[in-house]
């Protein structure tokens, strides 16, 4: 558990002169060697049977010896003196094997506890630092990982924890406050080893408290801000550090890192500027020539998938200008059975029939069409008038494929529903005032037999119109359901051979085919894989010597 130190007692701090006539202490290390080490030697001459062994108890010396000699063969006095040494060697901790029950009444662990209740805080501080510096230097001498590498880094960090709750009931003197920092920034090592970068920074922020010009305290900070990608932050700890330290290699090198990391982050971001503004002029470009043919465009009906959102509305030859062919995305509904045909590019100036057959051959049937109603001679278009509301034309066009709100979703307005002949282009479509392209040209199938047919005709027997085409264009509406008449089409259109690819959303079969041939072939879809892209920015182990 993290210590909570009081750091307002340092802030009136006064130092004495003769702070160096002090007499100096016995460390609080030393003092428990000194301990374990004399009864290591006092168990050693028990075992040895040593007269002198009991001579700091009052036992005579020669007493055990006298009465060995009296024995004989001495085979009972040999079994109660081993048995009195099994039960020493039985009471030491340093020969236990495993924790009793009752260890805290063990008469050697309460002197031991005695002995440190009467050391000093800030020598039981300084042993316990050295400790935490011990265990962390075994995870780069030995090169542990895994558990053990978790092990030692956790044994570390209670170590330099309790040093600093030690410290914190010293005295306030000027060597505690410099311990305090060293110990906040040998923990500050150890999280930057696991890469804990936010309690790198507060240790290190704590540590500068207590120390302002700490070179290894703004470095410490400087890499964990470095990692958080806050390279800001980053830039003053080191400019800090280089103000105390100018030759500082370690510093120098991480001021090369923040330097190469922002300089790649203005790379990207110059990068995409570039691909905004490209798409940008692009966006207006698309938008004054739909507006110089009548064609109106709004928000999307739905979200739409990485794939679709990849294919724009473009121009097939740049130098014809607005006279050239246009390209455009087109999604075929079939909401009957949930499903959809996707179209990446058709020209609108072939005409819709060569569509139809195109994505629905009359020798073919789709998976899921298992009543055999949609092919190129049984079906239907149809396309909802008004179904998103336009943007406005005399502000630029968004980019970034929004999806109409849901007040626009549910509004209520009662809309109508359009059949569209198929010996009309796109083009007369879309430059229909009723129209507007959901960023994806999007028309509705409806095979003229079955069940849902007759359905779909029942559930909007007042809404549906047929499109005439001569003269003005209007539209009227179908009286009746069951007389479906033919509406001649006068339009002319040059109709020219195109290859177009179309992607069915359940499964990964494409089919690529050109109008009016009805000639099938495979081919096998291209699959596009994005890198991830990284800084490849680490943060470094803090070798052994560079702990205080």
């Amino acid at each position: 558990m993290t210590a909570v130190v009081d750091y307002t007692k340092f802030d009136r701090l006064e130092l004495s002169d003769d702070e160096d006539d002090a007499p100096k202490r016995v460390s609080a290390q030393e003092v428990r060697y000194r301990q374990l080490e004399a009864i290591r030697k006092e168990n050693a001459a028990i075992l040895r049977g040593d007269p002198f062994a009991d001579e700091n108890k009052g036992v005579d010396p020669t007493r055990r010896l006298e009465q060995t000699s009296k024995d004989g063969d001495g085979e009972e006095d040999d079994d109660e003196s081993s048995s009195e040494c099994d039960s020493d060697i039985e009471d030491n901790p340093i020969f236990w094997k495993k924790m009793p029950k009752n260890w805290k009444e063990n008469p050697t662990i309460k002197a031991m506890e005695k002995l440190r209740d009467q050391t000093p805080p800030e020598e039981m501080a300084e042993e316990l630092k050295e400790q935490g510096n011990n265990w962390y230097s075994r995870t780069l001498k030995e090169k542990v990982t895994g558990t053990r590498l978790l092990t030692y880094h956790r044994n570390a960090l209670q170590c330099y924890t309790s040093a600093l709750n030690y410290a914190d009931s010293a005295e306030a003197t000027e060597p505690v406050r410099m311990l305090h920092a060293t110990l906040l920034i040998n923990r500050a090592a150890v999280q930057l080893a696991r890469k804990n970068y936010r309690k790198v920074i507060r240790d290190c922020k704590g540590a500068l408290k207590f120390d302002p010009n700490n070179v290894k305290g703004h470095y410490r900070a400087a890499q964990a801000l470095l990692k958080l990608k806050k390279y800001n932050d980053a830039t003053v700890h080191v400019d800090a550090a280089l103000a105390l330290d100018s030759s500082n290699k370690a510093v120098l090198k991480c001021q090369r890192l923040i330097a190469k990391a922002v300089a790649a982050i203005k790379a990207k971001n110059d990068s995409l500027k570039a691909v905004v503004e490209k798409k940008r002029k692009e966006a207006q470009k698309i938008q004054s020539i739909c507006q110089a043919r009548g064609i109106h465009m709004g928000p999307s009906l739905f979200p739409l998938d990485s794939d679709k959102k990849r294919n724009r509305p473009q121009l097939l030859d740049e130098s014809l200008g607005v006279r050239s062919p246009m390209l455009w995305p087109m999604m075929l509904l079939y909401e009957e059975h949930a499903q959809n045909d996707f179209v990446q590019l058709f020209r609108d100036d072939v005409l819709l029939r060569d569509l139809v057959d195109m994505v629905l051959p009359d020798n073919d049937r789709a998976p899921w069409d298992e009543e055999h109603k949609y092919y190129a001679s049984n079906v239907e278009l149809f396309f909802e008038t008004i179904c998103v509301p336009p943007f406005a034309s005399d502000v630029p066009w968004p980019m970034d494929w929004p999806v109409q709100s849901e007040k626009d979703a549910g509004s209520g307005n009662i809309r109508e529903w359009v059949q569209i002949p198929l010996g009309l282009t796109l083009l007369d479509i879309l430059s229909l005032p009723a129209y507007v392209v959901p960023q994806i040209v999007t028309f509705h199938v409806v095979p003229k037999t079955g069940k849902y047919h007759d359905q779909f005709m029942q559930r909007n027997q007042h809404h549906v119109r047929a499109l005439h085409v001569g003269g003005n264009s209007s539209m009227a509406p179908r009286s009746a359901p069951t007389s479906k008449k033919s509406v001649p089409v006068t339009a002319a259109t040059t109709t020219t051979t195109t290859t177009t690819t179309t992607t069915t959303t359940k499964g990964s079969v494409t089919r690529e085919a050109v109008p009016k041939k009805k000639k099938k072939k495979k081919k096998k879809k291209k699959k596009l894989s994005a890198s991830e892209s990284g800084d490849g920015i680490d943060a470094e182990a803090v070798p052994t010597e560079d702990l205080d």
